[in-house]
This record gives C-alpha cells, structure tokens and sequence, in this order.
C-alpha cells in the first residue's frame, strides 16, 4: 500500500507540474493583435508585453506603403504595428508563412534587434527591415533553414509604385526579383545565423570609410571610426572603450540615445604604437567579446635618431629582399627557358 500510495503521489505531482509548466511559458500579455494578411485573416500579428511581434498563419503578407500621405490618412497600406513599432524588441515570423510585406518593418530609428525568420519564407522586399539603430546596434537574423536556402529566398525591390487617389491601394507594381545570400537589411554587419542557431554577441570596430584611412592616421592625420555590436541576451551588457599607448589621441564625437559613445576620432599625436579597444562588458565586469585595433602611428618629427636609423635599415632590407626575390625569380625562368 505504501509503494501504490508513492506512485499515486507521484503521478498526481508531474500532472500538477503540466499546467503550471504550460502557464509559465505562456506568462506573457498579449498587448495588441490583428490581422496582416495579402488575403486578410490568412495571417495574424500579435505583440506580447516583453517586446516581441509574432506574425503567424499560413501564406503571404499584406504589401504595405509608408508616406506620409498614407500616414496621416490612417491607410490600410501602413502596417497595423506602425504606431507601437517602437516597442518592439524581436520579431518573429512563425512557420507557414511565405513572404514579408513592403515597408512591413520600416520605421526611422528601428528598436527591434532580433528577427526570426521561418525556412517556408519565398521572399521579401528591400525595404522591409530597417537597418539604422541609435545605438549602433547590429540586426542580428535567426533563418530556420540552410545557408543555401536562403540563397533561394528572393529579395524584391520595388522600382514602380503606383497608389489610388485615395492613397488606400496598389494600383500598379514593378519589381525586380533578385536571389541572394546577404543580410536583411542588406548592411555587411547583419548577424545572419542559418539552421535557426542564436546569433551570438559581439561588437566590432569600422573604419567611417575605407581602410585607407588607417594611413591617414598611421601618417599623423585623423580618421573616424564606429562601433556596431549586438548584446543577445546580454540586456544589461554596455559598450566600452579602452586604448593603449601615447603615439595618438581617442575623442569621441558620437553617442548614442542612450548616452553610450559609437563614433570617435583617432589622430596621431608622436610616434609610435597605439591601440583602440571596444569591450562588451556586464555589469559584473564580465568582458563578454571585444574587438581591437592596432596602429603604429610614423611621425617623423618625433623620432628619436636611434629610429630614423632603425626605420631606415628596415627599408634597405626590405628593399634587399625584394631584389633577392626578383632574381631568384628571374633565375627559375631562365632556367626553364634554358632547359625547355
């Protein structure tokens, strides 16, 4: 009686425990919802308190147009989200679903971070994501399929629009259907991840230009560089930067809306080395990724002679080297001429 009373107890626990797992996967509130369907109801849209837009049904979504005619008449042609788009953090785009709309996700200043796209996508256009952040902050894209599937997923840029006088439907579309393989929100910094992985955080240093610009400060000019990163479930995580060295100077000239530095000025002030480093770091002090660049910054009225000497015969020897390569060079093809 007491193993058969045991087994009862334990079976009426894990029964108990079902629910309240269930209820606590869904403790969430739904803050608004509504259709967003190319057919109406084919697709529903919901956004949840903790930020994220979950589009679900199956096949294709609405095509939406942002003007600011279509805004201020309150046209079915804006996206029904347009309002609270800034309270969105994720977007999620659930199995079943075939295309993105125009505009669908087009805002000024995005706030979303993160966006999940399901493998049954077929396409989507140019213009529906929105690559600019305040904060710098990377569009990182979970796709449930391959790398190579994305590959089939058509980008299509909208080259003619043309709307009622009523400024309430498409009257007139022109296309062009491309296949590609880049970001959505075609930028090199977009965090594509394939096979639904988690993009994972990072941050990273650019040039505002070319690489050439690592010259100017190598030659005792200026060049500006930023930052882009992209903090995952590191909420809390803050950039900062660090350098290295006396041979140049760091001024930052950008924040960010939330008061975080992304852009700053590297000039070269004497000779010699210097680093610039940007650090994802949680409030612990946990350096989460980093990211660093190097310079050795050449200004000749502040070497000493000792390296003017030095700089000098490291010339002479790479030009030494070079002429060492030629002739050897020039050897092996006369030697081949010589010989057939």
């Amino acid at each position: 009686m007491k193993k058969i009373t045991a087994i009862i107890m334990c079976i009426a626990m894990i029964l108990t425990a079902i629910p309240m797992a269930v209820f606590a996967a869904e403790d969430r509130t739904v803050v608004k919802t509504g259709f967003c369907g190319a057919e109406g109801e084919n697709l529903t849209w919901t956004l949840f308190d903790d930020g994220e837009l979950v589009i679900s049904g199956e096949g294709e979504m609405a095509f939406y147009f942002i003007n600011q005619k279509t805004v201020e008449l309150s046209s079915p042609l804006v996206p029904p989200w347009y309002d609270i788009i800034g309270e969105v953090k994720v977007i999620t785009v659930e199995e079943g679903v075939t295309s993105i709309g125009h505009d669908a996700f087009h805002c000024n200043k995005r706030e979303y971070y993160r966006v999940n796209l399901p493998k049954s996508l077929e396409y989507y256009y140019s213009g529906s994501f929105t690559s600019t952040h305040a904060d710098k902050t990377t569009l990182a894209c979970s796709y449930a399929g391959t790398r190579l599937d994305w590959g089939k997923v058509e980008k299509r840029t909208a080259n003619h629009i043309r709307i009622s006088s009523d400024f309430t439907e498409i009257i007139e579309l022109e296309c062009n259907y491309i296949s590609h393989g880049s970001g959505i929100s075609d930028i090199a910094s977009d965090d594509m991840c394939y096979n639904g992985e988690e993009p994972k955080p990072y941050c990273k240093l650019f040039f505002k230009a070319s690489s050439e610009y690592k010259n100017r400060i190598e030659n005792g000019g200026t060049a500006g560089v930023y930052v882009r990163y992209y903090s995952g479930e590191y909420t809390d995580a803050k950039l900062v930067w660090r350098t290295q060295g006396d041979a140049c100077k760091t001024e930052y000239v950008k924040y960010s809306a939330s008061g975080i530095p992304i852009e700053a000025n590297i000039t070269s002030v004497t000779h010699g080395e210097y680093s610039v480093i940007i650090e994802l770091v949680n409030p612990d002090g946990t350096v989460i990724c980093s990211d660093r660049m190097d310079f050795f910054s050449y200004v000749p009225e502040d070497m000493t002679f000792s390296e003017k000497a030095e700089e000098f015969f490291a010339k002479i020897i790479g030009m030494g080297a070079w002429y060492i390569y030629m002739l050897n060079l020039l050897a092996i093809l006369l030697g081949m001429s010589f010989f057939g």
